[in-house]
């Protein structure tokens, strides 16, 4: 067995190890590969729900030097704080948005997603409400607002709330079109993606303790790079709920090691890991990992789930053991070699002072939309009037190209009779003095009347505007009919007399 694990750790490749309860594969198996690993310094992530490894190994990583990072979803109050918000926030404001949306599109996926044969486009729409709601609150919430409360928190908002919100959002920015199909989507269908997305983000806020937990990271990303760290993520297998949350810390863990460029070796150890829901892009993480010093050992009961879940593909990523009875089944680069096999059972010692960090209780703060909006009324009245006018004028487009239809003609009867007078002022003959005051007097009367007309349109949007003051939205038929009623009839019919 010590030939085994020893050609294990060394390989440049992935591990799966597949077999049954008890049967070794923590034990025997991945506790081994754990330990050389301890020895050469080398950096952890470890899925342990039963805390298996934490009982095991932390006495050990303290006298090593190193840096113990617990994420306990199975008892919040004794973890550190981590908030899957704020990372992507932080990319967002230094402007790294694709970055950003990349992550909060896993995550998204992770909390709506199903492993069933319903209709997609349901958990679809509610993962992309959500990253529309979490893209507003970067944009609009303080640091300490951003967490899974603040998106209830949206999700229960009215409608005509949401809807005065996202009018001062950019039509063109990643939140609106995020969030504005479902926003305007149909009632019924409104109300079947709102739903599903309040029950996936109720779960993870509903208790107290871990909503806390989640509220708030209380370390230093930074740190993962600088120590040596060993990194426990105590999930909780019963819990459905943890079971989509706990691969969102995973996959974030992942991606914010690959951004601050890492060059210290990390084993990803994800035991049991077919009881996670779903890991994002897990092929193509597999695919990438050994390039960038990391690699992932993996557990599970059921091999054949893993390829359903993530395509057959990972054969080629990864070495597979297959525990049997008596035997273990090593299949490599195509080719299956097996050794015999006795299983040693190891009672895990559990007498150990774990020191677990404390998570302070604190008052979670949450993004309050009414007093946001109460504060951006003035960015509202601005808005609406603008929107009066543009869509009076895209409704009454006749109207108002008859006007500056009169306008333009007008300017033209202006310069000929100019140009006339130019020329009439080089002869001086009292007719054509005469035949200049009548020109004088025409252009007078053009004049005035492009004057008038001006002021007729002026008239239009003031009283599009003042009726929007009147009852808070737009009514164009109402604004038509008004101009209709309170046509200047003399302005009219001067625009018949002077047609030209």
């Amino acid at each position: 067995m010590k030939e085994l694990i020893d050609k294990l750790y060394n390989d440049n490749k992935n591990l799966i190890v597949t077999g049954n309860i008890s049967s070794g594969k923590t034990t025997n198996i991945l506790f081994p590969i754990v330990e050389k690993a301890i020895e050469n310094d080398e950096n952890l992530c470890i899925l342990d729900s039963k805390e298996e490894y934490l009982y095991t190994y932390y006495d050990r990583l303290l006298d090593k030097g190193y840096n113990t990072i617990i994420i306990n979803l199975r008892e919040p109050l004794k973890s550190v704080g981590f908030n899957p918000l704020n990372y992507p926030y932080h990319l967002y404001k230094d402007s790294k948005d694709d970055r950003c949306l990349d992550i909060l599109k896993n995550i998204g996926n992770s909390l709506f997603y199903e492993n069933n044969n319903s209709d997609p486009f349901w958990n679809n729409s509610a993962s992309d409400y959500f990253v529309g709601l979490a893209l507003c609150l970067f944009d609009d919430a303080s640091e300490e607002e951003i967490n899974f409360n603040s998106i209830n928190s949206l999700l229960n908002y009215k409608n005509k709330k949401i809807e005065k919100y996202i009018k001062l959002k950019d039509r063109k920015s990643k939140a609106y079109l995020s969030i504005s199909p479902i926003v305007l989507a149909p009632g019924e269908t409104k109300g079947g993606i709102l739903t599903i997305a309040r029950e996936k983000i109720k779960d993870l806020i509903i208790k107290d303790s871990l909503g806390n937990l989640l509220s708030k990271t209380t370390f230093d990303y930074n740190v993962l790079k600088k120590n040596k760290n060993a990194i426990f993520i105590i999930g909780k297998d019963e819990d459905l709920s943890l079971s989509r949350i706990t691969p969102v810390i995973i996959e974030e863990l992942y991606y914010i090691l690959l951004d601050l460029k890492n060059d210290k070796k990390y084993n990803f150890v994800l035991d049991n890991i077919d009881t996670l829901e779903n890991i994002n892009n897990f092929k193509e993480i597999l695919s990438s990992c050994i390039s960038r010093n990391i690699k992932f050992l993996c557990a599970t009961r059921s091999y054949i789930d893993l390829e359903e879940k993530y395509s057959d593909y990972i054969k080629k990523l990864c070495n597979i053991l297959e525990i049997n009875d008596k035997e273990i089944d090593i299949y490599k680069d195509n080719r299956i070699d097996s050794i015999n096999y006795e299983y040693v059972n190891k009672i895990i010692n559990k007498d150990v002072n774990l020191n677990y960090p404390i998570l302070t209780v604190n008052e979670i703060k949450v993004f309050n939309l009414g007093l946001f909006l109460k504060d951006k009324e003035q960015d509202f009245e601005i808005k609406d009037n603008n929107n009066v006018i543009t869509n009076y004028i895209d409704d009454n487009k006749d109207e108002i190209e008859k006007y500056n239809e009169l306008i333009d003609r007008i300017n033209i009867e202006i310069n000929k009779i100019e140009k006339n007078k130019i020329e009439e002022q080089l002869d001086f003959s009292s007719s054509n003095i005469k035949t200049d005051d009548n020109k004088i007097d025409e252009l007078n009367k053009y004049n005035e009347l492009i004057n008038r007309v001006s002021d007729e349109i002026e008239r239009i949007e003031k009283n599009a505007i003042e009726n929007n003051h009147e009852d808070n939205k737009l009514d164009n038929d109402k604004l038509g009919e008004q101009l209709e009623n309170n046509k200047d009839e003399k302005l009219i019919s001067d625009f018949e007399k002077y047609k030209i």
